[in-house]
């Protein structure tokens, strides 16, 4: 793949950083610079706890924007200052020239830098132009390959940003989506459906200024699974089916695979049987959940690749690995936690989050690993914290 606009971008402010940087000097951009990381630092540290309390997703957007880059912008004017005083005391001593030299390679330095941080927040924010160009830069490829992911600080910003609360599956730049597989047939679809719907559930929780939505499936007698980020902060949790609400509980809480299991009484609904095995690319199958909270939705799905994901947690925070699918199919707030489940009527996986550069592609966490937390539960006899909220 050929440079992008982005790229184009990227080698526009480089080319003007070193010109730019060449005529300030080394202590200048030092200071400017320096003075702009921390009032980003300072930023980051302040914004998110403003943004909590704006309920508009747009609104939150700009203020997280005019905080971040308004305390970048006036700590870095104050380090400016600072640095043309060092300046003018190095041209005092006649090294004017050698600060000159430097300061092209430290602005050119700076803004790689900038780039390298921007990048890991654009490329998870849903705007799926955006997000495809960013993945798709030749320099940030570059850049995010040699570097380490992005601090967290700054990365948490995105759960402000994006609206739909899926949590992030990739800490650095998303690999090329595989091809496409061939999905089932409307009467396939019908089938898993009529088999497994009763047993796919409504999840709603009280917390973080808003009633939290999503899906989930029995997978024991009283026992459904769902996402961690689904239940994250919340009270008062329900479990839905269609003999009426379930007051639940949460016995298991892995914020960074992303699981939670609750526990109930009163659930009539089987469990549905769970695949032992990772699914091989073409396994087709369908995504049952209540996206937007509404009724019961299914859709076709394929697998188009299984493999280890280096993502970051629900809170943004920590590095995870995660073993995923890489799915054809259409996945929206709401599906979280919901099942996918093959031809054969069995749970392969359990959808936790979608692409930020392709519309059509959802992912799933493999049902070999969500396993391993269905044993833990199954230990548990108490109800455990659901953490703070999401970010």
């Amino acid at each position: 793949m050929g440079f992008n606009w982005i790229d184009l971008i990227i080698l526009i402010g480089v080319g003007y950083a070193a010109i730019r940087g060449g005529q300030l000097g080394a202590a200048v951009q030092l200071g400017s610079y320096g003075g702009f990381w921390i009032g980003l630092f300072l930023g980051a540290l302040i914004a998110p706890r403003v943004a909590g309390l704006i309920s508009s997703s747009f609104l939150r957007t700009v203020v997280l924007l005019l905080i971040l880059f308004g305390f970048a912008s006036i700590v870095g004017g104050f380090g400016r200052h600072l640095g043309n005083i060092v300046s003018k005391n190095l041209s005092r001593f006649h090294l004017g020239g050698v600060d000159s030299a430097i300061g092209g390679g430290v602005a050119v330095v700076a803004t790689l830098l900038v780039v390298w941080v921007t990048s890991a927040i654009a490329v998870n924010i849903p705007l799926a132009g955006l997000s495809a160009q960013v993945a798709g830069s030749r320099i940030v490829k570059g850049i995010t390959g040699v570097m380490p992911p992005a601090p967290s600080l700054f990365t948490r910003i995105q759960g402000f940003v994006d609206s739909a609360g899926f949590p992030s599956v990739f800490a650095a730049l998303p690999p090329a989506v595989a091809g496409p597989v061939a999905l089932p047939s409307q009467g396939q679809i019908n089938s898993v459906t009529a088999a497994a719907e009763k047993s796919v559930v409504k999840i709603e929780g009280i917390g973080c200024g808003q009633i939290q939505e999503g899906s989930g499936f029995v997978i024991a007698s009283n026992e459904v699974v769902t996402n961690a980020h689904v239940v994250a902060g919340t009270h008062g949790i329900t479990i839905m089916d269609a003999f009426g609400q379930h007051p639940a509980s949460v016995v298991y809480f892995n914020p960074k695979l992303d699981i939670a299991i609750l526990r109930t009484t009163g659930l009539a609904e089987a469990s549905l049987p769970i695949a032992t095995s990772v699914a091989a690319r073409g396994e087709q199958g369908v995504v049952l959940g209540y996206p937007g909270g509404g009724p019961l939705t299914t859709s076709s799905a394929g697998v188009m690749d299984a493999f280890t994901a280096q993502g970051r947690d629900i809170y943004n925070q920590s590095i995870t690995d995660r073993l995923v699918y890489e799915l054809e199919a259409i996945v929206r707030p709401g599906n979280s936690g919901g099942p996918i489940v093959n031809l054969k009527g069995q749970v392969i996986g359990v959808v936790f989050s979608r692409s930020t550069t392709n519309p059509d592609v959802g992912f799933a966490l493999a049902m070999p690993a969500v396993s391993q937390s269905i044993a833990k539960a199954a230990n548990s006899t108490s109800a455990v914290s659901t953490g703070a909220c999401a970010a």
